[in-house]
């Protein structure tokens, strides 16, 4: 690669990883200011859980994430080709993120208890004090369609010159950095890697959001609803838990018998040796981890 391109690509990639910083910032300062007049015009609102979770919600999605994308917006796209996928592959892709799901809550898990940076309790309570109706529009809905838009659309468009891997490897690792705790960093992470796959191998981008829908109502929704609020009984607490690792298992089946169909194509431009060094040590990667780092000490439980 010569010195010029090295240079502009890793200019590129900077400007990506900035991007999720000014969503942090944009959702910050429109979450206090919403607060802020709530407080002001009705206290009790300011008081209910369910109703600050709607005007964060409100300031993630209708600031934070728009500044995102106009970030993002501001680097040229390559075009994507676009193919159908069948059913029965898109199902399949469904049960592989499951596993990547367990697999990464785990780990998460784990490690968060080990370093003290767990924030399961909070993710928890969130999801059984929410409610239905706020379940269903942010994190089935809302979540999903942002989120593909931003961290495949646009940030996969403008990496996939790179390469499939870097590609998948990079918009996977933003996106579970975004989330900004230790108990969802990895399943995001395994997840984004599907994702990434689906709309790199389509170029379509209802496909990577269907599967994001059904894997917040199973792993988001579904729990909060009967496994923690208490809402359900324990046969429906059972059969729910049962079927997630069912599906985690068979996407695990899945993986390990369709590995050889996973094709990972190069890009038009030909990566150097030293790509991993250059595209992480960078102003923009270094101010996104900052900004992580700081939310997720903010979070943790």
């Amino acid at each position: 690669m010569e010195p010029f391109i090295k240079k502009y690509e890793r200019k590129r990639l900077s400007t990506l990883y900035i991007a999720p910083a000014f969503m942090y910032a944009g959702t910050l300062l429109a979450s206090l200011i919403f607060l802020g007049f709530a407080m002001l015009f009705a206290p009790a609102a300011s008081a209910d859980m369910k109703r600050i979770l709607w005007l964060d919600a409100a300031a993630q999605f209708a600031i934070g994430m728009p500044l995102c994308a106009v970030c993002m917006l501001q680097i040229p796209a390559d075009p994507m080709e676009r193919f159908r996928m069948r059913a029965s592959d898109l199902v399949k892709a469904f049960m592989i993120c499951c596993f990547f799901m367990v697999l990464g809550s785990l780990i998460g898990a784990a490690l968060g208890k080990i370093s003290g940076l767990s924030s399961d309790a909070g993710i928890d309570k969130i999801l059984a004090e929410s409610g239905l109706p706020y379940q269903i529009v942010s994190i089935v809905i809302l979540a999903p369609l942002w989120e593909e838009f931003v961290f495949r659309k646009l940030m996969v468009d403008r990496i996939n010159r790179l390469g499939d891997r870097a590609a998948m490897v990079i918009s996977a690792f933003v996106f579970a950095a975004y989330h900004a705790n230790l108990q969802q960093f990895f399943y995001a992470f395994g997840a984004g890697l599907v994702f990434a796959y689906v709309y790199l191998r389509t170029g379509k981008l209802r496909y990577s959001i269907v599967l994001h829908m059904l894997v917040n109502l199973m792993y988001g929704v579904l729990p909060g609803r009967f496994l923690l609020s208490g809402d359900g009984n324990l046969i429906v607490s059972a059969v729910i838990a049962a079927v997630e690792y069912i599906c985690a298992l068979a996407g695990f089946i899945l993986l390990i018998l369709e590995r050889k169909r996973i094709k990972l194509l190069k890009g038009w431009i030909r990566l150097p040796k030293a790509f991993p060094v250059y595209a992480v040590l960078n102003p923009g990667m270094i101010i996104m981890i900052a900004c992580c780092a700081g939310m997720m000490f903010l979070n943790r439980g």
